[in-house]
């Protein structure tokens, strides 16, 4: 991607992170490949999603009200939308027919690897990572 990008230009990526998301990885991810991601749309999105997503939801609203528990910074993140917010969000992480999580070390390497300068990489509600880098300048 850095290649297509003009000298002086910026990079953007945000990826899964694997650090704290330990029961996606474990738990969601093997169920998600094997069983719900071969689904019918329609079945996995109204079937699947929307009680699992009425089930997280008292969570969600929770977690806005500052309560500790894995997760939280994330579900704080959602506590300030809508439920169908969370309903999407159930959704796409079950749809998905690959996904990888990420360490950071592997996040930055493909900056490193970019040639990338002025790199910044952010931790995002504790379960993904987001970066920028800057292609260098001609001479």
């Amino acid at each position: 991607m850095a290649e297509l990008v003009k000298p002086g230009g910026r990079v953007f990526a945000w990826v899964y992170g694997r650090e704290n998301n330990g029961l996606i990885v474990r738990v969601i991810d093997p169920l998600r490949r094997l069983v719900f991601s071969r689904l019918p749309r329609g079945l996995l999105k109204w079937g699947v999603a929307l009680p699992l997503a009425a089930l997280l939801w008292p969570l969600v609203k929770a977690a806005g009200a500052n309560v500790r528990f894995p997760y939280a910074a994330y579900f704080r993140f959602l506590a300030k939308r809508d439920f169908g917010y969370t309903h999407g969000v159930v959704f796409d992480q079950l749809v998905a027919p690959t996904t990888h999580y990420l360490r950071r070390e592997e996040f930055e390497e493909w900056f490193e690897r970019a040639g990338l300068v002025d790199v910044a990489i952010t931790w995002r509600n504790e379960n993904s990572w987001r970066g920028v880098g800057r292609v260098p300048e001609l001479g």
